[in-house]
């Protein structure tokens, strides 16, 4: 049912697209570029499909991010080329890029990466064109160029993240809404506009001194590496380096501002993989990281949670901000659902168990060591619900009225 959801909306987005480009044709008739128009699209487009080409990674490890510039480069077609050939030379940039031997993406997100691309910057466009924009041949930039990037990149932004959020929702069979609140990102919106307002400049350049446009390439790549940089060694210190989740320091920095501000209504957990040093006695340790690098995967798709940290070994926390203890409990239930559910590791099938302890603040911790003593006693208190003989049942219980006391965490 989903598989048959998801090829409808890939169907629906390429369509639409397509549409999008013929009415574009039949609707404006442009004419051919020529001379500074026709250097622009050769030259822009090119930059166009090497940034899509060769994204910028902004995180090591099996969490990997990507920064793609081309933005810059679409926007710089936009402004210098007729609505049909700048979105006909990003459609086929982006099916070029999407379809090179180095990458293997199934054929459907390939089909969806181009017509949301054309769909996206078709949507920037609009905006400049009722701007009257580009409103002369030759790639003349129009003064009200400055005023339309702001509304141009709102559309821009708001399309992506809804055809996104659209994919997403319907991929986990999750709501849109739901999809939509995890991924708004100002620092993406911020970067987007960084990225398209170097696009009146470069088309500046390529007008009146087409040698400074190669300084200026230079001068926001080596920015755009440095700042790259500075991302991974931050993410590094901060992230688990095989599970890519939040590290032990990341989970303290959060539950400290979070017990600091006094904010309530949100919850604790701590889990931990039962019979998990069997499984690296018996299968060995690649087995083992194999493992939780997948239960880390699963962890990611369940909605509602707000950090997934790995706290050491086989053990994992969580923060769940304004939960009370029913949606606490009903999030902890598919948590462990999700990691005691068989690993396909090897050709083989693992199963583990999970025991999980919740607390919630303020009721049972006024800051953050004490709101995690609490979880870590009620995580082993939920091992000995049912005992060891059934290893792969849900096993899991809130912390209790009396506080642990420092260094006093129960024992299983």
């Amino acid at each position: 049912m989903r598989a048959t959801q998801i090829d409808a909306l890939v169907a629906a987005v390429v369509l639409t697209g397509v549409g999008v480009f013929a009415a574009s044709v039949v609707l404006t008739r442009p004419a051919p570029p020529t001379g500074v128009a026709l250097g622009g699209l050769v030259v822009f487009g090119v930059l166009f499909l090497l940034a899509e080409c060769f994204p910028i990674r902004l995180f090591n490890g099996r969490d990997v991010g990507e920064f793609c510039s081309s933005p810059a480069f679409a926007y710089a077609l936009l402004l210098t080329l007729p609505f049909p050939y700048a979105i006909g030379v990003i459609g086929v940039g982006t099916l070029l890029a999407e379809c090179r031997p180095t990458v293997r993406r199934p054929w459907r997100k390939a089909a969806f990466n181009v017509g949301q691309s054309v769909l996206v910057f078709a949507a920037g466009a609009a905006v400049l064109k009722a701007f009257g924009i580009p409103a002369a041949p030759d790639g003349v930039l129009a003064d009200a160029v400055v005023l339309a990037l702001l509304p141009s990149g709102l559309a821009l932004y708001g399309t992506n993240l809804a055809l996104l959020g659209l994919a997403v929702a319907v991929d986990r069979g999750q709501r849109v809404r739901t999809v939509l609140r995890g991924a708004l990102s100002g620092r993406d919106l911020v970067a987007q506009y960084l990225l398209i307002g170097l696009a009146p400049v470069m088309v500046l350049l390529w007008r009146e001194n087409r040698l400074l446009l190669p300084f200026l390439l230079l001068t926001v790549g080596a920015t755009i590496q440095a700042t790259g940089a500075a991302i991974r060694r931050r993410h590094e210190a901060y992230h688990d380096p095989l599970t890519g989740l939040a590290n032990r320091r990341l989970l303290d920095e959060r539950l400290a501002a979070l017990t600091t501000r006094g904010r309530r209504g949100f919850a604790a957990m701590l889990m931990d993989l039962d019979d998990f040093k069997r499984v690296n006695d018996e299968l060995g340790h690649h087995v083992g990281d194999q493992l939780l690098v997948q239960a880390g995967r699963r962890l990611r798709r369940i909605a509602g949670i707000d950090t997934i940290a790995r706290a050491g070994g086989d053990e994992f926390a969580f923060v769940l901000r304004r939960s009370d203890a029913v949606r606490a409990r009903r999030i902890a239930g598919e948590i462990v659902a999700a990691v005691t559910a068989p690993y396909d590791i090897g050709g083989g099938s693992v199963r583990i168990g999970a025991s999980l302890g919740i607390a919630l603040f303020p009721d049972h911790g006024d800051d953050a060591s004490s709101l995690m003593r609490q979880a870590d006693a009620a995580m082993y208190r939920a091992k000995r619900l049912d005992g060891t003989d059934r290893p792969a049942s849900p096993r899991i219980a809130f912390a209790a009225d009396e506080p642990v006391a420092a260094g006093g965490t129960a024992t299983p």
